[in-house]
């Protein structure tokens, strides 16, 4: 590195589209810059920043709030405790309950509603998206969303694994897990219970009719543990069909 430092570099010139980007010294210790040119391909050094330098590296845990630059987990402990019955409820919400009645049992638990009509599932039935915001942590990203159709009510409660409530399906808690170690946890479970476990299309373990799909979503440098919870009724042959692509695609976007 001190001889590409030693050889004697061109002037850059004016930047037009400048680039910057984070790596990493030491993964988890200390991380700094780099600007870059795109016309060009030229990159310059710039200093670790201080206060990433200095941060400890900490491992996410199931059971502790983690805070950082671009993301906040909420504490196990902090999370509404709720529960599921496969096709039936999901907390304090029954699969086809009217959106205005779902607001106003949301409103019970502290939660703020904000709704809007999204793209129709099927072109004779409107459809409704319901995000679900707790407190100042939920500011970016919903805590819960809720999906309706019109003349049927919810088909679909989407809960958040960075904030969202804590969901527990026969006593194994779903929501803000690492990843690998629920599926390991899931899988066990199935043997135990004699019960069908497969992989869902997000490629994590699930339990067969449960009516829930799972997902994953970046918190750091961890994957925490998203979940879907849907009633296809007779509209759809799974919870999956039921789910918007939104829903499927959560967490991996940039930043999300």
């Amino acid at each position: 590195m001190d001889l590409l430092r030693s050889v004697p570099q061109p002037p850059v010139g004016a930047v037009r589209f400048p680039g910057v980007d984070d790596f990493a010294l030491r993964k988890g210790a200390s991380y700094a810059n780099a600007c870059s040119s795109p016309m060009t391909v030229r990159h310059r050094e710039i200093p670790v920043r201080a206060e990433i330098r200095d941060r400890p590296h900490r491992r996410v845990d199931d059971h502790e709030a983690v805070n950082t630059d671009y993301w906040a987990v909420l504490a196990d402990s902090d999370r509404e405790q709720w529960g599921f019955v496969p096709r039936r409820t999901v907390g304090p919400l029954d699969f086809g309950v009217d959106r205005h009645e779902a607001v106003t049992i949301m409103a019970g638990h502290g939660f703020v509603a904000e709704e809007c009509e999204i793209e129709r599932w099927n072109p004779q039935r409107a459809q409704w998206r319901v995000e679900f915001r707790r407190a100042e942590s939920d500011e970016h990203q919903p805590a819960v969303k809720c999906y309706f159709i019109e003349g049927v009510g919810l088909t679909c409660v989407f809960v958040d694994g960075l904030h969202g409530p804590q969901v527990t399906c026969e006593g194994i808690r779903l929501i803000g897990r690492v990843a690998w170690e629920l599926d390991a946890e899931l899988e066990a479970g199935a043997v135990e219970r004699g019960l069908s476990w497969w992989y869902c299309p997000t490629g994590y373990v699930c339990w067969a009719d449960f009516s829930f799909e799972r997902g994953a979503q970046v918190a750091g440098d961890t994957l925490l543990s998203w979940a879907s919870f849907g009633n296809p009724g007779e509209l759809a042959n799974s919870s999956w069909d039921m789910a918007p692509a939104e829903v499927r695609h959560h967490g991996w976007s940039a930043w999300n």
